[in-house]
């Protein structure tokens, strides 16, 4: 469910180029220069659960996200690496927020903890409704792959926090 749906493909909007315009203008030299290669991205692969989680991260409730590692290899995309910025849009690809990845590990889906799952800040946060939800997720995620899930396959586990607008 909350897995994010990064696509290096997608070009910005005018729109979100100013937001991100406006972001850049708040940072000093260095790191304006290190920020400049922010790329826009959602979470989730519907609507509602999209514009849901838009609004978590902006809240500062959701603080972390996760993706089934096999989904990096198979497409051929980087993996967010700490230190990295996006530009969080929802489902109309409307900019929301810019985050920053603070922390990235790799653990297998049954041994994800129930702070990492509090920290997904989606539902009650508790771990049971974490695998739940994420399991539906990760099962549709990966028969688009065309490969099949198990608990035990390896998710990237991203923790992020928000860092425009303030």
């Amino acid at each position: 469910m909350a897995a994010r749906q990064y696509d290096e493909t997608l070009e910005m909007t005018p729109r979100q180029q100013a937001f991100v315009a406006a972001f850049l203008a708040t940072l000093e030299e260095p790191e304006r220069y290190r920020a400049s290669a922010i790329q826009p991205d959602m979470f989730c692969d519907n609507r509602a659960d999209a514009d849901e989680c838009a609004r978590l991260v902006d809240q500062g409730i959701k603080r972390a996200s996760c993706s089934l590692l096999a989904a990096y290899e198979i497409e051929g995309i980087d993996r967010p690496a700490p230190g990295a910025f996006t530009l969080v849009v929802d489902w109309a690809q409307n900019p929301v927020c810019v985050i920053v990845t603070t922390q990235v590990e790799i653990a297998p889906f049954d041994q994800v903890s129930a702070e990492f799952a509090y920290l997904e800040g989606e539902g009650d946060r508790s771990l049971a409704q974490w695998r739940e939800t994420h399991r539906r997720y990760f099962e549709r995620a990966a028969s688009q792959l065309g490969i099949s899930f198990s608990p035990q396959d390896l998710l990237l586990l991203e923790q992020f926090e928000k860092v425009y607008p303030l």
